[in-house]
């Protein structure tokens, strides 16, 4: 009985492989580093804080909008609604 090999085997084992050999990798360089985060970005303060001006402005309660009405008026379909 002949083997049969099917040609897309020998590509997924060679990814397989290049992905596996890649996170040891990432793992080997996450221990030697110590896993150290970079340190903390220093903050500066200031002695007091500022505000800035306040605007007020008054808006009316309701707005006027103009009403959207049809030219023509279609018929209801079959009949229905008549």
């Amino acid at each position: 009985m002949p083997v049969i090999r099917r040609p897309g085997k020998r590509v997924k084992t060679y990814a397989a492989l290049v992905g596996g050999g890649a996170m040891v990798a990432m793992g080997v360089v996450s221990v030697l580093t110590g896993g150290a985060s970079p340190a903390a970005p220093a903050v500066v303060s200031a002695p007091g804080m500022t505000l800035g001006d306040t605007a007020t402005v008054a808006y009316s309660a309701t707005e006027q909008t103009s009403m959207a009405v049809p030219v023509d008026k279609a018929k209801p379909f079959g009949g229905s609604g008549s």
